[in-house]
């Protein structure tokens, strides 16, 4: 009876040595949603959705009868949203990097909005203001472009396709400054804001929401 105990307890011992080796779940959303449920918030990716539709929800005031308080509100929004995911432990940092990108863009445009729609003068849109002189590093305008005679747009663009603004020189016995005319401004929000729609689309692609 003894021998039969010691032997029935070997064979169970046995058995559980041998059962197979559970496999560990891959650690990623597409995988396994599970290990990137965050903790604090209680659903899968929350921050991150809710910083792309913070970020869907800014609206471009051109197109649309929105003030300069309110558009100004809509990016402070969309900001927090983005820095909050940021913050996150299982943020999508590609879907992040494109949000924090089309806010940048948003936020340029208002202040470029502020210091130049409503000037009085095209001298003071110039390259000594802060927005301005990024407008001009993002989208400047290519040497010697005066050099097409005639002038003409088409050829412009078809010789220079990259987006670009064109500019003014103002020269004094102190300074020359550059600066962007009215004729432009509108063109420096829609570039700006078209960069901001696709940084939007990015994320949310990477996010599985196109």
């Amino acid at each position: 009876m003894r021998n039969l105990s010691f032997g029935i307890f070997t064979a169970i011992l046995a058995g559980a040595l041998c059962q197979p080796v559970q496999a560990i779940p891959l650690k990623g959303k597409f995988v396994n949603p599970v290990v990137n449920q965050d903790p604090e918030r209680g659903s899968f990716a929350t921050a991150d959705m809710e910083a792309l539709l913070a970020v869907q929800a800014v609206k471009t005031p051109i197109n649309l009868p929105s003030t300069a308080y309110e558009y100004s509100e809509e990016i402070r929004k969309a900001r927090f949203m983005v820095e909050r995911s940021a913050k996150t432990n299982f943020a999508d940092s590609y879907a992040v990097k494109s949000l924090q990108s089309a806010i940048d863009n948003h936020a340029l445009a208002l202040q470029f909005w502020r210091d130049c729609i409503n000037a009085r003068t095209d001298f003071m849109c110039d390259e000594k203001l802060p927005s301005v002189a990024e407008v001009l590093a993002r989208y400047p305008k290519p040497r010697k472009i005066e050099t097409i005679a005639p002038i003409s747009v088409v050829e412009a663009l078809r010789r220079y396709p990259k987006p670009w603004v064109a500019t003014r020189v103002r020269a004094t016995l102190r300074e020359v400054v550059e600066y962007v005319p009215a004729s432009e401004h509108k063109k420096v929000l829609e570039l700006l804001w078209q960069k901001a729609a696709q940084d939007t689309k990015q994320a949310a692609i990477a996010l599985g929401r196109p």
